[in-house]
């Protein structure tokens, strides 16, 4: 495995190099977080598993950009090239909708990056495809226990980009398995819609108490805020790891199984030709008790 590696005084993040073991159309190939260690001995991402036979391939900290206005998709025809951020170009070689299982032939963009010992920076070329062009720049940083990724996607293209970009999640809080012992929790009154899986709700939280092969529910009550946050705790060890969303949030769902918690946060990009937009996921690692008293800490400083 093709490996970057990050470090602070107390994380480690350990993140592929693009294009190297990940090279499907699916998530970004720039930025995908492997691993993340905390103190030497926690650990808190792991794998997609298969699922009814589909296979996600995805990993810890996965990146993904949905076109929101399609990027014309539907309306390619077969054999013809459609954008895909943080890829490259993905041939439309049949008439079925886009789908992230399918396999399909990448014209991959020109990929780089430059690292230093607790941070790296991830550049995308423009590679122009139907009048869609964009240079991405990704930066990865690292201090004390937080992982911060900073996002700048400048539109250098004829059209107008409207994207979505939602990170996956990949939880295991020290490989223990998934079940009720997880609390899921935000700062405001959750409204859960459950799709699959049995649940306890209360004012701010959500346990999953059983389910079949995955669980999966959306979640509503973020309107209006200018950032996001949310945290996924064990309670019988306190380990806990939280995601801020330094914009707001347009669609939060959460999905998962015996061996992944995934939340997913949705940021919308809106970029005409010439912007750039910038946003940044901030992601913080705690061991036992540290969030509590992180918490404690900042409601008597006024800043919650």
């Amino acid at each position: 495995m093709a490996e970057i590696v990050i470090k602070s005084n107390r994380l480690k993040a350990e993140i592929l190099e693009p294009g190297t073991e990940y090279r499907r159309q699916r998530f970004d190939w720039t930025g995908i977080v492997s691993q993340i260690e905390l103190d030497g001995k926690h650990h808190f991402l792991a794998r997609e598993p298969e699922i009814f036979g589909q296979i996600g391939d995805g990993r810890g900290l996965s990146s993904c950009f949905e076109a929101a206005n399609g990027f014309e998709y539907m309306a390619a025809l077969t054999g013809e090239y459609v954008p895909r951020v943080g890829v490259g170009m993905v041939e439309r070689n049949d008439r079925s909708p886009f789908s992230i299982f399918h396999k399909t032939d990448i014209k991959p963009a020109k990929m780089s990056y430059q690292a230093g010992e607790n941070e790296v920076t991830f550049t995308v070329e423009p590679m122009e495809c139907n009048g869609y062009a964009y240079l991405l720049n990704k930066t990865l940083r690292v201090s004390e226990n937080r992982l911060e990724t900073i996002y700048e996607l400048k539109n250098v293209g004829e059209k107008s980009l409207v994207l979505d970009e939602f990170n996956h999640n990949y939880t295991m809080l020290d490989d223990y398995e998934i079940n009720g012992d997880y609390e899921f929790s935000v700062p405001y009154n959750i409204k859960v819609s459950p799709q699959r899986g049995e649940f306890s709700v209360g004012y701010r939280t959500v346990r999953v108490n059983s389910f079949d092969h995955f669980f999966s529910f959306g979640v509503e009550g973020f309107e209006g805020y200018q950032r996001h946050s949310w945290t996924i705790r064990h309670r019988p060890t306190d380990i806990s790891y939280r995601e801020t969303l330094m914009a707001p949030a347009v669609k939060l769902f959460v999905w998962g199984c015996s061996t992944n918690f995934c939340p997913e946060t949705y940021v919308r990009i809106r970029a005409v030709p010439g912007q750039t937009v910038s946003w940044t996921r901030i992601m913080e690692f705690f061991g036992a008790g540290e969030n509590e008293c992180r918490e404690n800490r900042r409601m008597k400083e006024g800043r919650v």
